[in-house]
């Protein structure tokens, strides 16, 4: 289906620039994908497969400098089945200068703060 990671990252880095104003000191991101972007900011619906796939790629480079320049931590959280995944969330994390982390194969409340190195009790 559709997967608008632009229009999360733009909704991400207005709500951080509105918590720094508001004298947040760090903000922090987590995005659960798969990393499969296939939806631009703007209509492109005239425009071919790999000219929207390039539009899309920049627009995601473009709000992860952004982000990074808003003071972000990003993590991108892989939902992709390792062994079917095509590196979408790897690029992604380079795109928001993130750490990636690959969900466990069964995932937990646990397992899943273990693997973003947290509390499940603060932060899920």
């Amino acid at each position: 289906g559709a997967t608008p990671v632009a229009a999360g990252l733009l909704r991400a880095l207005e709500v951080a620039k509105r918590a720094v104003r508001q004298g947040t000191r760090r903000v922090v991101l987590y995005v659960f994908t798969d990393g499969r972007a296939n939806v631009a900011l703007r209509d492109v619906a005239s425009a071919d497969r790999n000219a929207r796939k390039s539009l899309i790629r920049n627009e995601l480079e473009q709000l992860g400098a952004a982000l990074q320049r808003a003071g972000v931590v990003s993590t991108v959280i892989d939902t992709q089945n390792r062994f079917t995944s095509r590196g979408e969330s790897q690029s992604l994390a380079a795109a928001l200068n993130g750490r990636l982390v690959q969900l466990p194969a069964l995932a937990t409340d646990d397992n899943i703060a273990a693997a973003l190195n947290v509390s499940s009790a603060s932060s899920l």
